[in-house]
């Protein structure tokens, strides 16, 4: 006599990874988790301010920098949107 095993009455349904519910609280956490490491990093390592300068003297104005540049025969355009930024009113 042969047994077999009749899967039809069974339902089993796997969606996504592994369990629903888990994946949910996994992703709640590394969302939470990635928000506060975000806000540490931002807190810890603040952003310097880049002031105006040419061979590392300060000058007055991005447009100044420039202008120095120029008249030393060397490539300006590395300035070009630090003056754009300076006459828009973002620095």
């Amino acid at each position: 006599m042969c047994r077999g095993f009749d899967a039809t009455g069974i339902d089993f349904v796997l969606k996504g990874y592994g369990w629903a519910s888990k994946d949910g609280r996994e992703k709640k956490y590394r969302e939470k988790r990635s928000d506060e490491m975000g806000r540490k990093m931002h807190d810890s390592h603040p952003r310097s301010k880049m002031l105006p300068n040419y061979k590392g003297k300060q000058t007055g104005t991005w447009k100044e920098a420039q202008q120095l540049a120029k008249k030393d025969g060397k490539n300006s355009r590395s300035y070009t949107n630090k003056v754009k930024q300076e006459q828009a009113g973002a620095i």
